[in-house]
C-alpha cells in the first residue's frame, strides 16, 4: 500500500484535516476490497473443494455396490475350495472339476480429499463438515489397508493352483491343509471388507444427505 503526499503544499488546519481524511478513507477502502478479495477467493475455493468431493464420493459409492454385488459370488467359490480341501483330506480326491479363487479389487480415489487439504480448503469449512469429510476418508484408508491384506492373500491361495498339476487331484496333505487356513483366513478378511465397504456406502450416504440439506 503506497502513500502519496499532496502535489500542493498544506497551508492550512483545514486542508490538513481534509487531506488526513482523504487518507483514511482510501486506506479504508484498500483495506476493504482486499478483505472482500480475500473471502471471496476463500469462498470459491471450498465450493469447488465441496464440488469436487461431491463427485469424488458418489463415484466411490458406485465402485463400492459394484464390488459389494460380487462378494457372495466370491464367498461361493471360496466355500467349494474348503469343501475341495475337505473331501481331498478325507478320501484323498474330490468330485469337484474344477475351483475358482477371484477377488475383484474396488479401485477407490482421494484425490478430491488431498487437493483440499493441500489447497487449505478444509481449514475454511465449518468443523462439522470438515470432521466429517475426515472421517470418512480415513474409514476409506482402512478399507484400502484391509484390500493390501486381502490381496496377499488372494495370491498365497491362488500358488496352490500354480503347478502344472491337476489341483484337484494327488495333493499332499500338508498343501491342503495350508489351502484350507489360507482360504479360511481369506473368507473372514473379505468379510471385514465388506463390513468396512458397508460402513464407508454409509458415511458417504450421510454426508450426501447432509450437503443436499444445505449444512
Amino acid at each position: 500500500m503506497a502513500f502519496h503526499l499532496p502535489k500542493e503544499p498544506i497551508r492550512t488546519k483545514r486542508e490538513f484535516l481534509l487531506y488526513l481524511l482523504a487518507t483514511a478513507a482510501g486506506v479504508l477502502l484498500a483495506l476493504s476490497l482486499e478483505r472482500a478479495g480475500s473471502w471471496w477467493h476463500t469462498r470459491t475455493l471450498v465450493a469447488e473443494a465441496r464440488h469436487n468431493l461431491s463427485l469424488e464420493i458418489a463415484e466411490n459409492r458406485k465402485r463400492i455396490e459394484q464390488w459389494r454385488g460380487t462378494v457372495p459370488q466370491i464367498g461361493k467359490n471360496l466355500t467349494e475350495v474348503v469343501e475341495f480341501a475337505g473331501e481331498s483330506l478325507r478320501t484323498g480326491k474330490s468330485a469337484k472339476s474344477s475351483l475358482t479363487v477371484s477377488f475383484g479389487m474396488i479401485a477407490l480415489t482421494s484425490s478430491a480429499w488431498k487437493a483440499a487439504e493441500t489447497t487449505g480448503a478444509t481449514a475454511h469449512m465449518g468443523y462439522r463438515d470438515a470432521r466429517g469429510y475426515a472421517q470418512l476418508y480415513s474409514l476409506q484408508e482402512e478399507l484400502m489397508r484391509t484390500q493390501s491384506k486381502v490381496m496377499d492373500d488372494v495370491a498365497e491361495a491362488t500358488g496352490f493352483f500354480s503347478s502344472n498339476r491337476d489341483p484337484t487331484r494327488d495333493q499332499r496333505p500338508q498343501d491342503l491343509d495350508r489351502l484350507n487356513d489360507r482360504v479360511r483366513t481369506l473368507g473372514m478378511r473379505i468379510h471385514f471388507m465388506d463390513n468396512l465397504a458397508k460402513g464407508l456406502d454409509d458415511a458417504c450416504a450421510n454426508i450426501q444427505k447432509e450437503r443436499s440439506g444445505g449444512l
